[in-house]
């Protein structure tokens, strides 16, 4: 691509070797987190010591994170409270010691509490221990891991669940109103929002978990509330908050894995092998890996000079008209993640509203306009409010990630009628392919595609390209593809075609918009499964396009 001559130099052209998340980053749970020295090198890139970078659109913070690591000045913007404390809870510094001594100090007054709510029977001595976690089957409890002190050559004993377990819970789940009562407990009953896009088919928020980790976690709640030093009480909260998801029942039992969180949204596998966690012994583990990530925050951000909104991006009286030096940012991606509702549970359980009005997303929830319409009127308004507040000659890089030719039409238009112009477009590949994405790797495109813009000092007027047949091109790129790779993988044709779609202006010819890339595909070429080996050694099924025959 030929450069304007007000562009001061050639951007990013090349993707760059995704590295893994240090501790810092694994302290809470967010979607689509991109890889934090990718935004570094792009920061670094960019800008010089001191600038201000903008991420209007920020998430857990990675960029202003990394911007902060750099010595420079950071602005974030986002409408979700759960996203604005993340970020606030990672850069803000800590006292290492007040943090231990406040867990110490609630361990003493909260701990035997909580745990005798887990009170289970060794098989060996017949003492009392603590249960670390139940296996349920078809909605039933069937099996106890615990640790006691006569067996300590293991790390734990699996038993199975007994008459004596079973009277323990059933008591508990006879006397959970009059113990909320006792203990002047709160719990939020709110309910989720309704939209099978985040598995809520009307759950309310105690649906997710078991009365037992109800009371626990409302125990765990209200002691740090009236025990925890002022000074560290936010990120105690950060790390209740972190463990929150262990303590419900969306936490798969899988041999041979630890407990996690394995499908997105608010999923319960009624009929299916779940566990239910000690909340107490996950707590105390979050608390060990957060005290890992906020040592190292502690020496990698010396900066305090950054600014958290939380608002809309489409209004941004604090930030000065043209004072911004660059922006890294990874907009809504259309239908993708619907952020502020899988962000309900947290928000529940901290205490925060979400403003579901003015968040840009294309969401089936009939509560709101979330229509395409309605997602290209906000994120245009965005936009222009984004560009007003860039420097002339200022970059921004934005990722972006979606199948949906559609989506990819409004963004660029909205990028287009806010005064942006696009210099370059770069596939930034995903550090690791899980089992589950080969496994639907027919269905699904992985990695980023890196856009990036310039503020120019003259608004030009965009010409578009000479048209090109979509469905020909498609056919001929990937039959490039199958004779030069021995086959393609959809990713693999999504990666080739959406640069080429971004150049040509072909998105914005409606009759492009409506094709389905997949369907052009299956008309001309059939689909062959393969297996592979994953960079973790697990047999992937991966499906490539082959010519017909």
């Amino acid at each position: 691509m030929v450069l304007h001559k007000d562009f001061r130099y050639k951007p990013i052209d090349y993707p760059i070797d995704a590295a893994t998340h240090p501790a810092h980053y694994l302290m809470h749970k967010y979607w689509a987190r991109k890889p934090h020295n990718i935004i570094n090198a792009y920061i670094e890139y960019f800008t010089k010591p001191g600038d201000l970078v903008l991420d209007p659109f920020m998430g857990s913070g990675v960029t202003i994170i990394e911007a902060l690591k750099l010595n420079r000045r950071a602005l974030g913007v986002d409408i979700n409270p759960v996203a604005h404390f993340i970020t606030e809870s990672t850069v803000r510094p800590v006292s290492l010691d007040a943090l231990k001594d406040n867990f110490n100090l609630l361990k003493e007054k909260a701990a035997s509490i909580i745990n005798r709510l887990y009170t289970t029977n060794c098989i060996y001595c017949g003492r009392n221990a603590h249960a670390i976690s139940y296996h349920w089957l078809n909605g039933q409890p069937v099996e106890v891991k615990y640790c006691c002190n006569c067996y300590s050559q293991r790390k734990a004993i699996i038993k199975k669940f007994s008459f004596k377990d079973n009277e323990i819970l059933e008591s508990i789940n006879r006397n959970y109103f009059t113990f909320i009562k006792d203990y002047n407990l709160w719990i939020p009953t709110i309910e989720l929002p309704k939209n099978n896009q985040i598995n809520a088919p009307g759950y309310g928020v105690t649906d997710l978990f078991t009365r037992r980790n109800l009371l626990a976690l409302g125990l765990l709640l209200k002691a740090i509330e009236k025990y925890v030093d002022i000074s560290v009480k936010d990120i105690m909260r950060f790390v209740f908050s972190s463990a929150l998801v262990q303590g419900s029942k969306m936490i798969m039992h899988s041999k041979g894995q630890g407990p996690g969180w394995k499908v997105m949204g608010f999923w319960i596998p009624h009929n299916g092998a779940s566990q239910e966690l000690n909340v107490w012994h996950y707590f105390s583990n979050k608390f060990k890996r957060i005290y890992r990530g906020k040592k190292e925050t502690n020496t990698l951000i010396k900066s305090g000079n950054y600014l958290l909104l939380q608002q809309s991006a489409a209004n941004l009286p604090q930030i000065e008209d043209n004072s911004v030096d660059y922006v890294f940012t990874d907009p809504p991606y259309g239908a993708s993640v619907p952020y502020l509702e899988m962000s309900s549970l947290w928000a529940a359980w901290l205490g925060f509203t979400l403003n579901y009005r003015e968040e840009i997303v294309v969401s089936k929830n009939e509560t709101y306009n979330k229509s395409l319409d309605n997602y290209k009127i906000m994120l245009l308004a965005a936009f222009k409010e984004i560009y007003n507040k860039m420097k002339p000659g200022a970059y921004m890089s934005l990722t972006f990630h979606n199948r949906d030719l559609r989506i990819w039409k409004i963004l660029l238009y909205c990028l287009r009628e806010a005064g942006f112009e696009l210099i370059n477009v770069v596939h930034q590949p995903q550090a690791k392919l899980s089992s589950s994405q080969g496994l639907y790797h027919q269905k699904r495109i992985t990695g980023d595609f890196i856009l990036n813009f310039i503020k120019p000092l003259r608004r030009h007027i965009f010409m578009p390209a000479a048209k090109i047949n979509l469905e020909k091109t498609v056919v001929n790129k990937t039959r490039e593809l199958i004779k030069k790779q021995g086959g393609a993988t959809t990713d693999l044709v999504y990666q080739e075609l959406i640069p080429l779609f971004v150049n040509s202006g072909a998105l914005d010819e409606e009759e492009n918009i409506q094709k389905d890339l997949e369907q052009i595909l299956s008309k001309y070429f059939e689909q062959v499964k393969e297996e592979q080996t994953s960079n973790r050694g697990k047999k992937l099924e991966v499906y490539k396009w082959q010519e017909r025959h």
